[in-house]
């Protein structure tokens, strides 16, 4: 019996183990995407004259280091958390891994357009 218990306990930690590595090839790299054009596209738009950054973390006028510093741990916090989802609901993590890629998709594509004559 106890022998039993142990080999599922190993099965489950193994499952567990895949579902991660699966959620980290995929979901890590799109957010990871999602946060650098985030990031490009806001510094990208600050260059230009009358505009300046909406998000009250950042300030009116964020430097690119801070960009990167708080969007980064936004960024590595958002994937610990879904890390430790991934292991029982492996596809719940990726989809809400890629919900957060394109709300930062969708960001750069806003960023794009501020300050520019239409």
């Amino acid at each position: 019996m106890a022998f039993q218990s142990l080999l599922a306990a190993q099965t489950k930690k193994k499952k567990e183990e895949k579902n991660q590595a699966s959620f980290r090839k995929l979901a890590i790299p799109m957010m990871a995407l999602g946060a650098g054009a985030d990031i490009y596209s806001t510094h990208k738009a600050l260059n230009r004259p009358g505009t300046y950054e909406k998000n009250p973390i950042y300030g009116e006028r964020p430097g690119l280091g801070k960009m990167i510093l708080i969007r980064g741990l936004g960024t590595a916090a958002s994937t610990y958390l879904l890390d430790d989802v991934a292991k029982k609901n492996p596809k719940t993590a990726k989809i809400a891994a890629g919900l957060l890629s394109g709300l930062g998709m969708y960001i750069a594509h806003h960023n794009s357009k501020q300050g520019t004559k239409k």
